[in-house]
């Protein structure tokens, strides 16, 4: 009972530590679901040649998930996903659908690793 009072701190922090990290994979999941929904409603508006008012929500949404995104992740990451976003935007405003289905599927592969890379497993720790 000697270090009772140390013990009892360690604990404290290691649960901050494990609730701070469930509640940001939680974000990032919710964040990350929603730029998948928003690339789906985008690809089937693609074959139908209608993309201004997908493309406009997917470019808005990822605006405001990159802000939030940015303060606990990777930049790197985040900016390779942010020049994607900007390219297809680019792609589709100039009705060039060439490159688009490949970087749908760039985005997705990021937005995969992001979250394979956030998620609290043992592999991520050591």
């Amino acid at each position: 009972m000697k270090y009772t009072k140390e013990y009892v701190i360690i604990i404290l922090i290691l649960l901050f530590i494990f609730s701070a990290e469930f509640i940001t994979v939680k974000i990032t999941n919710k964040l990350l679901d929603r730029v998948y929904k928003n690339l789906g409603e985008l690809e089937e508006d693609i074959k139908t040649k209608k993309v201004d008012e997908s493309l406009e929500k997917l470019f808005k949404d990822w605006e405001k998930d990159e802000k939030i995104l940015s303060l606990y992740m990777e930049h790197s990451e985040i900016e390779k996903i942010s020049t994607l976003v900007r390219n297809l935007k680019i792609n589709l405003e100039t009705n060039n659908y060439l490159n688009v289905e490949e970087e749908v599927n760039e985005i997705k592969f990021r937005l995969d690793y992001i979250r394979n890379k956030q998620r609290l497993n043992l592999k991520n720790i050591f």
